[in-house]
């Protein structure tokens, strides 16, 4: 099975200062906490992450 990993948030509603997908969450970005959950996953054969124009610093982490 393909994950796919919807990641072209801003996160202008949380007033965040970073795009959303990396909003820190205990030491780690958002992204990577899902990222590697979907690694660990047995029935996830292939990840696919969607960015956006709006989050190319998220482009860059993934």
């Amino acid at each position: 099975m393909t994950a796919l990993v919807m990641a072209g948030g801003r996160g202008r509603r949380l007033k965040a200062k970073v795009e959303k997908p990396l909003l820190d969450l205990c030491g780690k970005p958002l992204i990577c906490w899902v990222l590697d959950a979907l690694k660990k996953s047995l029935h996830i054969g292939s990840i696919v992450v969607v960015t956006s124009i709006y989050t190319p610093e998220t482009s860059k982490v993934v």
